[in-house]
C-alpha cells in the first residue's frame, strides 16, 4: 500500500487547503520550520483514515479563520495496481471510499457515516472495510505499528502490539496463562502442575459441601412445605403479574412522558418555525428592499442626477419656462415688427385740416383788411399769404405721427422689459436645471421629472421600510437565533424519535393530545390492576406468615437452591476440565511461538540493529513478553536501560521496523517517521539511510525540520514554500 496524494480542504494551519503528492518508490521527505504544519500533515493522514475519537483533536485542527470546508482526501495505491481514494468530512464524519482500477473504472466501496465513536451498522461497516484494506481498524494500533515518533521512542512493547505479534488480538498470552492458573486455583485445591496443593477448600469443594447441606435440609422440610405449595404458587403467579403490570406501568408512563414531551416539542416547533419564517421573511424583505433601493439609487444616479436638487415646483417652473420661451419668441417677433414699423414711420399731411385752417386764417385776414384802413386789396393779399401759411400749418397739425411714434416706442419698451424679464427667469431656471432643458420638449422634461420624483418617492418608501424592519445585523442575529432554536427543537424531535420510533409519524398535535388522554386512561387502569394484585399478594403473604409457625423452610426456595448448586457444581467441573486443557494447550502454543515467530522476529531485529550499529551489537533476544536483551560479540547481555540514548533509539527503530514488517506480511503499509534520528550520529545516519533504501517493499514518509536530509531523496515536500505561496 503506497500513499500517493494528500489533499486538505481547511485543516489546522492549512486554512486555504493543501495538495501534496508522494513518490511511491522512494523516500518521501516533508521539511519545514517549526509550526510549519508537519505534524498537522501527519495527523491529517490518520484523521482521514480513522477520524478523531477525541473531540478535542477534532476541534484542534478545525481552522479558526474563515473556511469553506473542514475535510481531507487521501489517494493510495494498492499492491494489485488499483487506486483508493478516501475522503472524509470532519464536521459530519461522512466518508467515501472509491477504488479505481487501471482502466479508470470507479467502484464505490463505501459512502456514509464513519464516526469513530459511533456504534451504528454504518460506522461498523466502514471500520471493517478499513481492517480489510489496511489490516487495522484501530488508530492506536496503526500508529503503534507504522508511526515512528521522536517523542515516543521506547524499547517497551505495548500489550496490544505483543498480542498482535503473538497472533492474538484480544488477550495477551502471558497474562492469559497467569489468569487461567489463577482461575484454576480459585476453583479447586487440586493442582496437576504442583507437587503439593493448598489444603484450603475452594469453590468446587465449598459448593459440594453446601449442596449436601441443602439436600439434607430440603429432605427434612419437604413434607412440612407441601401444604404451603398452593399459596406459594399463587403468590408466585401474583408476583409475576405484578412484575408484568409494573413493567407495563413503566412502559405506559414512559410512553405518556414521551407523548407529553412530543406535545411540548411540537408546540415549540410550531413557534420556532413561525419565528424562523418571520425572521427569514424579514431578512429576505430587507434584502429585496436593499437590492431595489440600490437599483433605484443607480438609476437615479445614471439618468436623473441633474434633477436631484430640483424643487417640487420644478414642473410648474418648466411649464413657465416653456410658456416664457413661447411668449418671448412671440414678443421678439412683435418687437421686430414694431421696430421695423417705427423705422418706416413717416408723418402723413392732413389736407382737410390745412384747407380748414388756411381758409379760417385767410378769411380772417381778408376780413380784417377790409375793415381796416389798409384796404381790401392789402387785406386780400395778406389773407392769401396767411391762408397759405395756415394751409401748411394745418397740413402738419392732426396727422397722429407723434402719437403713433410714442405709442410704438412705448410698446417696444414694454416688450423689451417683458423679454428681459422672461429671459432672466429662463436663465435662472437653466442655471438651476443645467443644460437638460435646452432644446427639449417641456412635456418630456416634466415626464422625466415625474419619473424622478416617483423613483425618489420609492427610494424613500424603501428606506422607511428598511428602517421599519430594523438594522441588518440585528435581523441576521435574530435569524441565526431562530435557526439555532429551530435546529435545537428539530434535534430534540429527532432524539425523541430515535428513542421512541413509534412517534415518528405523529406530527399532529391534536392526534398527540388524543393519544395522551388515551394513555392517561390506560395508566389509571394499570395502576388499579397492580394495586389490586398487590393487595391480594399481601393477603397471601399474611396467610403464609400464619403458616410460618409450622413451616420453617421455603420448599421451592430450597429446591431451587439445590438445583442451582447442582448446576453450579456441574459448571465448575466443566470449567475446571476446560481450564486444564486450555492451560496445557496455551502453554504449548507459547512454546511453539517462542520457537517460531519470536525467533524469526529476533533475527530480523538483530539484522537491522547490527547493521545500524555497524556490528557493535550482534544479537537481540526477545523474552516471553517480547522484552529485548542486546548481545555484543563477547556475548555479554545488555538491558536497554544500560544503553546510551542513541543506542536505545536505534534499538527501538530496529524493533519497530521489524515488527511493522512482521505485522504487515500481507499488506505492505507505508512507514511514517517523525524525525526519529535526532540522537543518531553521522555514521549511524548513513547506515540508517541504506536500511531505509533497502525497505523497498515499504513506502517511507519522514517529516523533519532538518534540511540535511534533503540529499537523501528527490521527493521533497517543502512546507515553508507551500505556506509562503499561500
Amino acid at each position: 500500500m503506497k500513499l500517493l496524494r494528500v489533499r486538505l480542504h481547511g485543516f489546522g494551519a492549512f486554512n486555504d487547503g493543501l495538495d501534496v503528492t508522494f513518490a511511491p518508490d522512494q523516500l518521501n521527505l516533508i521539511v519545514g520550520r517549526n509550526e510549519a504544519g508537519k505534524s498537522t500533515v501527519m495527523n491529517s493522514i490518520f484523521g482521514v483514515l480513522f477520524g478523531f475519537r477525541d473531540l478535542n483533536m477534532a476541534r484542534k485542527y478545525e481552522p479558526w479563520d474563515e473556511h469553506d470546508a473542514y475535510a481531507g482526501e487521501l489517494e493510495l495505491q494498492t499492491e494489485d495496481g488499483r487506486k483508493l481514494v478516501v475522503h472524509r468530512d470532519f464536521n459530519s464524519n461522512q466518508c467515501r471510499v472509491v477504488a479505481i482500477d487501471q482502466g479508470d473504472h470507479e467502484q464505490q466501496l463505501f459512502e456514509g457515516r464513519a464516526d469513530p465513536r459511533g456504534t451504528q451498522d454504518e460506522d461498523m461497516r466502514y471500520y471493517e472495510l478499513l481492517a480489510e484494506l489496511f489490516g487495522f481498524s484501530d488508530e492506536t494500533v496503526f500508529r503503534s505499528t507504522v508511526f515512528f515518533g521522536q517523542q515516543s521512542l521506547s524499547t517497551a512493547v505495548s500489550d496490544q502490539i505483543r498480542r498482535m505479534l503473538s497472533g492474538s488480538t484480544s488477550v495477551d498470552f502471558k497474562g492469559a496463562l497467569h489468569d487461567l492458573h489463577a482461575r484454576y486455583s480459585e476453583l479447586t485445591t487440586e493442582n496437576p502442575w504442583r507437587s503439593k496443593a493448598r489444603g484450603r477448600p475452594r469453590l468446587i469443594e465449598q459448593t459440594q459441601s453446601a449442596l449436601e447441606a441443602d439436600r439434607t435440609q430440603l429432605e427434612d422440610a419437604r413434607q412440612a412445605l407441601d401444604r404451603s405449595l398452593e399459596l406459594e404458587c399463587e403468590a408466585a403467579d401474583l408476583e409475576l403479574r405484578i412484575d408484568q403490570g409494573t413493567a407495563e406501568l413503566d412502559s405506559v408512563r414512559n410512553s405518556l412522558d414521551a407523548h407529553r414531551r412530543l406535545m411540548e416539542l411540537l408546540g415549540r416547533n410550531e413557534e420556532a418555525n413561525r419565528r424562523y419564517e418571520d425572521a427569514l421573511s424579514r431578512r429576505d424583505n430587507f434584502k429585496r428592499y436593499a437590492d431595489r433601493a440600490h437599483e433605484v439609487e443607480e438609476e437615479v444616479a445614471r439618468r436623473y442626477s441633474h434633477l436631484k436638487n430640483m424643487p417640487e415646483e420644478f414642473p410648474e417652473r418648466v411649464r413657465c419656462y416653456a410658456e416664457d420661451q413661447e411668449a418671448m419668441q412671440e414678443e421678439l417677433d412683435e418687437l421686430a415688427r414694431l421696430r421695423k414699423s417705427l423705422d418706416g414711420l413717416r408723418p402723413k399731411p392732413n389736407t382737410k385740416n390745412g384747407v380748414t385752417l388756411g381758409s379760417v386764417i385767410g378769411g380772417a385776414t381778408v376780413l380784417a383788411g377790409a375793415l381796416t384802413p389798409v384796404g381790401p386789396a392789402v387785406g386780400l393779399i395778406a389773407g392769401a399769404a396767411s391762408g397759405l401759411l395756415g394751409f401748411n400749418i394745418g397740413r402738419n397739425i392732426g396727422t397722429g405721427f407723434k402719437e403713433e411714434k410714442e405709442r410704438l416706442q412705448q410698446r417696444v419698451h414694454e416688450l423689451q422689459a417683458s423679454v428681459k424679464q422672461r429671459r432672466k427667469r429662463s436663465e435662472e431656471l437653466l442655471a438651476a436645471a443645467g443644460p437638460s432643458l435646452l432644446g427639449r420638449d417641456a412635456d418630456t422634461v416634466i415626464a422625466e421629472f415625474r419619473q424622478f420624483v416617483q423613483l425618489r418617492g420609492e427610494q424613500k418608501r424603501l428606506t422607511a421600510a428598511m428602517k421599519a424592519l430594523g438594522d441588518q445585523s440585528s435581523m441576521e442575529a435574530a435569524f441565526d437565533e431562530a435557526s439555532r432554536e429551530r435546529g435545537a427543537v428539530n434535534a430534540a424531535l429527532e432524539e425523541l424519535a430515535e428513542r421512541h420510533p413509534s412517534l415518528v409519524d405523529l406530527t399532529d398535535r391534536a392526534r398527540v393530545g388524543q393519544e395522551v388522554e388515551r394513555l392517561r386512561e390506560r395508566l389509571a387502569g394499570c395502576e388499579l390492576t397492580v394495586s389490586q394484585d398487590r393487595g391480594r399478594l399481601e393477603t397471601n403473604r399474611l396467610e403464609l406468615a400464619g403458616l410460618g409457625n409450622r413451616v420453617n423452610q421455603n420448599l421451592s426456595h430450597l429446591e431451587e437452591e439445590v438445583m442451582d448448586k447442582e448446576r453450579q457444581l456441574n459448571r465448575l467441573d466443566l470449567e475446571r476440565d476446560a481450564l486444564k486443557s486450555a492451560i496445557d494447550t496455551l502453554d504449548q502454543c507459547v512454546k511453539d511461538f517462542q520457537e517460531g515467530d519470536v525467533l524469526r522476529l529476533s533475527e530480523e531485529m538483530s539484522a537491522i540493529f547490527t547493521r545500524i550499529t555497524d556490528g557493535k551489537y550482534t544479537r537481540i533476544h526477545l523474552g516471553t513478553g517480547l522484552e529485548p536483551v542486546v548481545s555484543r560479540g563477547d556475548s555479554v547481555p545488555i538491558l536497554p536501560e544500560n544503553l546510551s540514548q542513541g543506542a536505545r533509539d536505534q534499538l527501538y527503530f530496529a524493533m519497530r521496523v521489524a515488527m511493522a514488517r512482521h505485522l504487515s506480511r500481507n499488506i505492505k503499509l507505508p512507514l511514517f517517521l517523525d524525525d526519529p534520528f535526532v540522537n543518531f550520529d553521522g555514521e549511524r545516519l548513513a547506515i540508517t539511510k541504506d536500511v531505509l533504501e533497502n525497505l523497498d517493499d515499504h513506502q517511507i514518509i519522514m517529516v523533519t525540520c532538518n534540511r540535511d536530509y534533503e540529499p537523501w531523496t528527490e521527493s521533497v515536500v517543502d512546507l515553508d514554500e507551500v505556506r509562503s505561496a499561500a
